[in-house]
């Protein structure tokens, strides 16, 4: 057991876990915000389903709130994107503020490529895989890891001089 629990210890003091930890609790408002146009969705349709609410009600309505959960997801991936970036430049020394924007710069770019490729009820889906929680931060690890990189050739290439 202790070799377990140390083995968890280790973990828990890597840096990008760290960030991970660190960025979802940054979210955590926009998340819970999500969470309840998920459910207010989720309402509607039940409602639907038990017959408390007429069909056609529920038609003109629905495509129009199915908007919501997708934008708070893509809102979540944004703000996830940005706070783990921003966390993980910072246990690397790196310009904290510089490495969440282009991390966000880059998750948004991500997203709006998906959408543009995929038009119409693909679109959607789209946006819903884009904004999930795992994209924003392979996205935030892989911007401050390029960013990590470009400084330290910047750094190898000053020394050369």
């Amino acid at each position: 057991m202790r070799g377990f629990m140390g083995w968890i210890e280790r973990l828990a003091q890597q840096r990008h876990v760290r960030a991970i930890g660190r960025g979802f609790t940054a979210a955590l408002p926009i998340i819970i915000l999500g969470s309840y146009a998920s459910a207010s969705v989720a309402l509607l349709q039940t409602l639907v389903a038990l017959g408390l609410i007429p069909a056609d009600v529920s038609a003109a309505y629905s495509r129009r709130l199915a908007v919501a959960p997708n934008l708070a997801m893509a809102a979540m991936g944004l703000a996830l994107s940005f706070s783990v970036a921003y966390h993980l430049a910072r246990g690397y020394h790196l310009k904290e503020l510089r490495s969440g924007f282009s991390s966000a710069v880059a998750y948004l770019m991500l997203m709006f490529i998906a959408i543009g490729v995929s038009r119409g009820v693909a679109a959607d889906r789209a946006a819903l895989i884009i904004g999930s929680p795992v994209v924003a931060i392979i996205v935030a690890f892989v911007s401050v890891e390029v960013q990590r990189f470009l400084t330290w050739r910047k750094r190898a290439d000053c020394e050369l001089r």
